[in-house]
């Protein structure tokens, strides 16, 4: 269907391993927090009464969607053995990291989503006060991934708030302990003043 020769599949291969994309999705080390530098996935913004997970421009990979595999396809190719051994092997190494490209991306608007819901009042307000508790283990029990999935697919990623200042989306994520020391804390700033 495509025809493709050696030659295009090797410059395709090429052009999808030194795509930015395996920077952000295989490039997991966290940024030192003294000079935080994060990967801005989205925007949340207000209309009318509503929250909205919107990207922040054209070329952010939460607005190319999914890559689509035809595994049917491919599976005719083989049985047909138009696709030498070796390039199958290659084939197959990079379906299985679009495949992880695919889950992480679902991941991510699934968690986004998730805390637009769960952190509605912060998002109206912009109080840190509003912010109700929240770990990574709930988010993961709800949307049935691994607590170590939710970890891995926030770092060193944030999003612009409805009120147009970046926030890490670790910092969605606080326990109730967590809330209730800042909470004491805001009582203590606030009895000083």
């Amino acid at each position: 269907e495509y025809q493709l020769t050696l030659e295009k599949i090797e410059k395709f291969r090429n052009f999808i391993n030194n795509f930015h994309l395996q920077q952000n999705f295989f490039n997991q080390a966290v940024p030192d927090s003294s000079s935080p530098s994060f990967f801005q996935v989205a925007i949340i913004e207000k209309q009318d009464d509503e929250f909205f997970v919107l990207p922040i421009n054209d070329s952010t990979y939460l607005i190319k969607g999914r890559y689509i595999i035809n595994y049917k396809k491919l599976e005719i190719l083989v049985e047909q053995r138009q696709i030498p051994q070796d390039i199958l092997k290659k084939i197959s190494t990079l379906f299985r990291k679009l495949d992880i490209i695919n889950k992480r991306t679902t991941t991510l608007y699934r968690i986004l989503s998730f805390i637009k819901e769960k952190q509605h009042n912060f998002l109206l307000s912009g109080d840190s006060q509003d912010m109700v508790p929240l770990t990574q283990r709930e988010i993961a029990k709800s949307i049935g991934a691994d607590p170590s999935t939710i970890s891995r697919v926030i770092a060193g990623k944030s999003i612009i708030t409805p009120w147009g200042s970046e926030k890490a989306l670790k910092d969605f994520f606080m326990k109730k302990k967590e809330k209730i020391k800042a909470n004491i804390l805001d009582i203590i700033k606030n009895e000083e003043e």
